[in-house]
C-alpha cells in the first residue's frame, strides 16, 4: 500500500527559504516605502547633516558619535524610505537564518512597535540586528564582519555595550582573534573621532552633557528607561526578578536557553536600565523571538490606549 503523500504545508507556515517567501518579503519592503511619516523624522534628523562633515557638531542637537560619519553613510544614501525598506529585510535575513516560517516575520512587520519605527524611519533596527547577523557569519572575512559589527553596534554605546561585550569575552582564549577586530573596530571609530578643532569626540562629548531644549522633550516623552522614573537601584532589582522568572519559567519547561534569549534580554535590560533609550528600540528584542500572541497583546495594548 503506498502512503499518502503529506500534504504541502501552506504560504505562511513555509519556511523562509525559496524565491516564492522571498519575494513576499520583497514586496512587504517595497510597502514600507510609500508609509506616511512623522514630521522631523529621525532619517531627518540623524542622517540629513551627515554632508555637513566636519561641522555637524555645530548643530548642538547632534548626539551620535563621530564615526556615525562614515557608518550612516548608506544610511544617508538611501534615504528615509529605502531606510524602511532595509529593516524589512533585514528582518528577512534573521528569520531566514533563525529558521522562521513566513509567518513569523509578519508577527514582526506588522506589529506595532515596528509601525512606530517605520513611522520615524528609525536606523534603530539596522544598528542592533545588523551586527547580531555580521557576528554570526563564521568563516573568511570573519575578524572584518566582527570588527565591523562592534563598530555599529558602538553608535547607541547604551544598549549595543550588553550585546558587544559579552561577544568580546567569548575570545578571551583566542587573544589573536579578538585583538584583530579590536584593531578594525578602532580604524573605524578612531580616525574620524580625532580630527577637528576640538576633536569631534570632544564635540561629540559637549553636545552630550548641554542637551538642547528639543532634546530633553524628546528624550522625556520617547524614553523606555524605567531608572529615570523610579531610580537605578529599583529599576535594576525589578528587571532583575523579572528577567530571573522568565529565565526560570523557559527552564522548568524543558526549553533550552539561546543565545538569541540571551541578546534579547541583555537588550531589553539594557534599555529600561539605561537612562535613556528610545521607543523605536524596543521592537528589536522582540523580533529575536516573534510570536503572534505578543504582537495581537501589543495591539490590545494600543488600541486601548488610543481609547483611553
Amino acid at each position: 500500500m503506498i502512503a499518502a503523500a503529506p500534504a504541502r504545508s501552506g504560504v505562511l507556515s513555509a519556511q523562509i527559504r525559496s524565491p516564492r517567501e522571498w519575494g513576499i518579503i520583497i514586496l512587504v519592503a517595497v510597502l514600507f516605502a510609500f508609509m506616511p511619516q512623522l514630521p522631523d523624522n529621525d532619517w531627518f534628523r540623524n542622517a540629513s547633516d551627515l554632508p555637513d562633515a566636519l561641522a555637524i557638531y555645530k548643530n548642538p542637537a547632534y548626539v551620535y558619535p563621530p564615526w556615525a560619519l562614515i557608518l550612516f553613510a548608506p544610511y544617508y544614501l538611501i534615504g528615509a524610505a529605502g531606510s524602511r525598506v532595509a529593516s524589512v529585510l533585514v528582518v528577512g535575513v534573521l528569520g531566514q537564518r533563525s529558521g522562521w516560517a513566513l509567518k513569523d516575520f509578519l508577527a514582526v512587520v506588522i506589529s506595532p512597535l515596528f509601525m512606530w519605527t517605520m513611522v520615524l524611519s528609525s536606523a534603530d533596527i539596522l544598528i542592533l540586528l545588523i551586527p547580531i547577523l555580521l557576528w554570526s557569519i563564521v568563516g573568511r572575512g570573519e575578524s572584518l564582519r566582527r570588527g565591523l559589527a562592534l563598530a555599529i553596534l558602538l553608535l547607541k554605546p547604551q544598549v549595543g555595550l550588553v550585546l558587544a561585550l559579552p561577544r568580546l569575552w567569548s575570545l578571551r582564549r583566542e587573544p589573536r582573534r579578538l585583538l584583530t577586530l579590536l584593531v578594525i573596530a578602532g580604524a573605524i571609530m578612531l580616525p574620524v573621532s580625532l580630527i577637528g578643532s576640538p576633536p569631534l569626540l570632544v564635540q561629540w562629548l559637549n553636545n552630550l552633557g548641554a542637551p538642547q531644549v528639543d532634546n530633553i522633550g524628546f528624550w522625556q516623552s520617547n524614553n523606555l528607561s524605567m531608572t529615570v522614573s523610579i531610580g537605578f537601584i529599583p529599576a535594576l532589582l525589578l528587571v532583575t526578578a523579572v528577567f530571573g522568572g522568565v529565565y526560570l519559567w523557559i527552564r522548568s519547561r524543558q526549553r533550552r536557553w539561546t543565545d538569541r534569549h540571551t541578546d534579547s534580554t541583555l537588550l531589553a535590560a539594557s534599555m529600561l536600565l539605561a537612562p535613556y533609550a528610545s521607543n523605536q528600540s524596543a521592537i528589536v528584542p522582540l523580533a529575536l523571538h516573534p510570536s503572534w500572541r505578543v504582537t495581537v497583546a501589543q495591539w490590545f495594548g494600543v488600541m486601548g490606549a488610543a481609547l483611553l
